[in-house]
């Protein structure tokens, strides 16, 4: 097809060893060529340009490979764009950092989520010592962590004050208890829609059923 004998191409291929040429080769090889011939055009089309942008950021593209696959190459041969955001000076992540809004969230889906059995332990919280007989199955474990969360935010928060010099809002902070008083607001309002509106409840029988302690009216016998 080229007027060259096939012994000559032969001896061209184990020479240069075509064999074992890997893929890139390949691809450098083909793009190089097809590039060189789309240069050599008198009369370039629109397409013919757009090609010819493409192999040339297909050739780059396979030299930052080549790079990269060298001694000593690292993900900025691939990609020089990470330079720079290596760059910059590093900042270390914040550890266990609540805002103080997402403390309150914490503690209202903590406050949310207890039993009647649970809220008599977190009443209890002030107690150095509490013996629970614990069966199976009813959330121990899952309390005590979260009372344990609730604890160290508000420790840290004493912790602060302290740092501020203000001794007497840490001490303050140290004795403030979390009660929830939903309950009892929910219990002193006689109208039940004021009471659940008031809760933000968007369904009377929430405030009714989960919040309502209202025993019922009984007459003296006497």
């Amino acid at each position: 097809m080229v007027g060259i004998k096939r012994s000559t191409i032969n001896s061209w291929k184990e020479r240069d060893e075509w064999d074992k040429a890997q893929a890139i080769e390949h691809v450098e090889a083909s793009a190089e060529l097809r590039l060189v011939k789309l240069i050599e055009k008198e009369v370039k089309s629109g397409s013919d340009y757009k090609e010819i942008d493409l192999l040339a950021r297909t050739i780059v593209q396979m030299v930052r490979v080549r790079r990269y696959e060298q001694p000593g190459g690292n993900e900025v041969d691939l990609n020089p764009k990470l330079a720079n955001r290596n760059a910059g000076p590093k900042k270390k992540p914040t550890r266990n950092d609540f805002s103080e809004e997402q403390k309150i969230q914490l503690l209202d889906a903590f406050q949310d989520s207890l039993f009647d059995y649970q809220k008599v332990w977190y009443r209890n919280g002030d107690q150095r010592t509490r013996a629970i007989l614990k069966s199976r199955q009813i959330g121990a474990t899952w309390y005590f962590a979260r009372e344990a969360l609730a604890d160290a935010m508000a420790k840290a928060a004493a912790e602060l004050a302290l740092k501020a010099g203000d001794e007497e809002l840490a001490s303050r902070i140290k004795a403030f208890q979390f009660r929830d008083i939903r309950a009892r607001s929910a219990s002193d309002i006689a109208d039940l829609g004021a009471a659940s509106s008031l809760l933000g409840h968007s369904e009377k029988v929430i405030t009714e059923k989960v919040y309502r302690r209202i025993g019922q009216a009984v007459r003296p016998t006497r």
